[in-house]
């Protein structure tokens, strides 16, 4: 692990004077390169981050609802429910002069005011973000950090394995976060429940996991690894064993 990852991020004290996203710009006369899918909590939209900023679609029924242009890519998006706050993370591959740096901050982004409100910097490359109405959670290669919503307060953070993936998954109802991640052993998975206070590491592979899902209430977990063979299910709570399904029935 970078031992630049054990300082801790703050942030920016002024963020209407942070780089970034500025005014969203015309349409791009060329094809679009998306780099990262990501459905908003409630699974009601997902959003697109592009090479030029990034794209909202409604689910059901489908349709685009809007996009927005700019003059430097994004690698990863996260879309707080249907409001019009995003957490915006640059791409490596931008063609923004500081395109070595961008994919190590996190904006927040005011559609409505079309600016942005917030910044987190960090070291080392940002993997994913994961956003509640309270929350915003960042994830990092081997750590992960939990800052109050309001203001980008740190609370919280945690060491994990390498993650590259940017594993992490939390709960999404009103309440006490439920948070699940990549442990610090091959093929555990932590879990957070901020609501007791207690931490519970469940051994749920013999090799490395890959995939990780939690449900809304953060009651059930279901985990896969590099294996690919079996997706284990497990009470997030107490971390015991509620189902194994092979994949070969996945494929019937």
């Amino acid at each position: 692990m970078s031992s630049s990852d054990d300082n801790l991020p703050q942030p920016d004290p002024d963020p209407d004077s942070s780089p970034g996203p500025t005014q969203p710009q015309p349409e791009p006369q060329i094809p679009l390169t998306i780099h990262h899918l990501s459905f908003n909590q409630d699974n009601t939209c997902f959003s697109a981050a592009t090479d030029r900023g990034f794209l909202v679609f409604n689910t059901d029924p489908y349709r685009s609802l809007f996009r927005r242009y700019f003059d430097c890519g994004l690698s990863l998006l996260s879309m707080l429910f249907r409001f019009e706050i995003f957490a915006l993370v640059g791409s490596s591959s931008s063609p923004s002069p500081a395109a070595a740096t961008t994919n190590t901050k996190a904006l927040l982004w005011d559609d409505h005011a079309s600016r942005c409100i917030g910044e987190l910097s960090f070291r080392s490359p940002i993997r994913s973000i994961r956003l509640r109405r309270d929350t915003i959670i960042v994830t990092l290669l081997h750590k992960i950090y939990v800052y109050n919503f309001s203001d980008l307060k740190l609370l919280h953070q945690l060491e994990t394995t390498s993650n590259p993936k940017g594993l992490c998954e939390v709960s999404q109802v009103s309440g006490h976060m439920v948070l699940a991640c990549p442990g610090l052993q091959k093929g555990t998975v932590r879990v957070e429940n901020y609501g007791s206070k207690r931490c519970k590491f469940i051994n749920a592979h013999s090799s490395n996991i890959t995939c990780l899902a939690l449900t809304h209430d953060g009651r059930v977990l279901a985990t896969a690894s590099s294996k690919g063979t079996l997706v284990r299910v497990f009470n997030a709570l107490d971390g015991t064993l509620i189902q194994e399904v092979n994949h070969y029935f996945l494929l019937q």
